[in-house]
C-alpha cells in the first residue's frame, strides 16, 4: 500500500480548482437571469464630436529583449 503525502502545494491546487469549478460558472451565469442587455438602438439626436476610421493588422514587437510577440496593432485617421 502506497502513501501519498499531501503537501500544501497540491492542497491548495485541489481545493482552488474545486472552488472555481463550484463557484465561476454561477457567478458568470447570474448576469444571463436579469435583463442586462443594453440597450443597442441608435439616437436620431446623436451628433459626434469627431470621425475616425480604424484599421487593425496583425504585427510583432518586441515586448522583452530578444524575443518577438505577435500583437494586433491600430492605426486610425480623423476623418471630420
Amino acid at each position: 500500500m502506497s502513501v501519498t503525502k499531501i503537501t500544501r502545494k497540491n492542497f491548495l491546487k485541489g481545493t482552488g480548482g474545486t472552488f472555481a469549478l463550484m463557484f465561476l460558472p454561477s457567478f458568470f451565469l447570474t448576469s444571463c437571469e436579469n435583463d442586462a442587455t443594453p440597450n443597442r438602438k441608435a439616437d436620431p439626436e446623436f451628433s459626434p464630436d469627431i470621425e475616425i476610421e480604424l484599421t487593425a493588422h496583425p504585427s510583432e514587437v518586441s515586448i522583452i529583449p530578444g524575443a518577438k510577440t505577435k500583437v494586433w496593432k491600430y492605426s486610425g485617421k480623423v476623418i471630420s
